[in-house]
């Protein structure tokens, strides 16, 4: 029982900390999976939330996903993570074809609806390219 208390702390720990910070967020000056300012450039942005089941308890819990790892293909490459309240956001690119990806933060497994969206940004911003995630694996909440 211990044992799977630790694990959930653990878990919960990693995906709550944000980790360390990309190059980017490093060299704007940013915390970790804080959101960067404003750039020249259109920006994509939307939101994860996240449904975790705990069968032990038949409970399940609601809410932002916060920490989550977010990357970014296309017409250029970047990562950021999501923040509080499960934002994330690109800025300062320029109009081109994109894919938007979320992934596992460590020691976590989640799947994603949906696993990516491609996106066409031309000449404004782009949001709510939204995911929503849930535990692939039992997690005992306790």
């Amino acid at each position: 029982m211990s044992f799977r208390v630790f694990i959930l702390a653990l878990a919960v720990g990693v995906v709550g900390c944000g980790g360390t910070g990309t190059e980017e967020e490093e060299a704007a000056g940013a915390l970790p999976g804080e959101q960067l300012a404003a750039q020249p450039g259109h920006s994509i942005s939307g939101t994860v939330t996240l449904t975790l089941f705990s069968p032990a308890k038949l409970t399940v819990w609601h809410g932002p996903g916060v920490g989550i790892p977010m990357h970014l293909g296309g017409a250029s490459a970047a990562t950021t993570k999501t923040d509080a309240s499960g934002h994330y956001t690109f800025p300062g690119l320029a109009s081109g074809s994109y894919t938007v990806t979320p992934s596992n933060p460590p020691l976590i497994f989640l799947s994603f609806v949906p696993a990516s969206r491609s996106v066409s940004l031309s000449g404004a911003d782009v949001g709510k390219q939204d995911f929503a995630g849930h535990n692939q694996l039992p997690v005992h909440l306790q």
